[in-house]
């Protein structure tokens, strides 16, 4: 498979997680940046920085502490071969709640919504590391605990908005990019700000996020 069409303006950032034998869930998300690329490794560390620690401070408080925080690392979208940086939590970081969690194949959706009706697939984040004391019956997390999730995704979008200076390249917001519309590369991608986030109850799978 090709290597997809440079992003202008973007960056990838992967938080790296483990929960019990896997060392390698990851959830992705993508940033569009006021100063264009290419950016250079302070940058992307600082990018970097960013999302570990919005993740950390919207996300991570809702999660179950047998989910370790491992690093965040960002790739330049802007240029063909772009850079790398990354940013490494403190050693034995962890989710906040105190309770077992929910098996490492299970996750709860986060749903971005964007503004157009394209049906190329859209933006979700899947959660692991969902507490057990969350769960309602076997297919459901409780209403409480959902509201917790969706405030927490409210403020994460806020939290990227938010950052500035530190060596980042400018102002930033939340995206989804599209590299394909019917089946027909984009070139450039599409790319569409993140307007807000929807949390249902019902629990999904994790496997597509899973390393191992």
């Amino acid at each position: 498979m090709p290597a997809p069409l440079p992003a202008p303006n973007c960056i990838r950032s992967a938080v790296v997680m483990n929960l019990g034998d896997f060392g390698d869930v990851l959830n992705i998300f993508h940033t569009r940046w006021s100063t264009d690329g290419p950016y250079d490794s302070t940058q992307l560390n600082a990018v970097s920085t960013l999302v570990a620690t919005a993740f950390g401070a919207h996300f991570a408080p809702l999660l179950s502490t047998d989910l370790g925080l491992s690093r965040c690392d960002s790739r330049d979208l802007s240029v063909a071969m772009g850079g790398d940086g990354t940013y490494s939590y403190a050693g034995g970081s962890t989710g906040s709640i105190a309770q077992p969690s929910l098996p490492a194949n299970v996750a709860l959706v986060v749903s971005w919504k964007e503004f157009t009706s394209y049906r190329g697939g859209h933006p979700r984040t899947y959660l692991s590391g969902i507490p057990r004391t969350t769960q309602a019956d076997p297919q459901h997390i409780n209403t409480t605990y959902q509201g917790d999730i969706q405030g927490g995704a409210t403020d994460f979008i806020a939290a990227i908005a938010a950052a500035s200076g530190g060596g980042l390249p400018g102002t930033a917001e939340l995206c989804v990019v599209h590299y394909h519309s019917a089946h027909v590369a984009l070139n450039p991608p599409s790319v569409f700000a993140i307007l807000r986030a929807s949390v249902n109850t019902r629990l999904d799978s994790q496997r597509r996020r899973l390393g191992a």
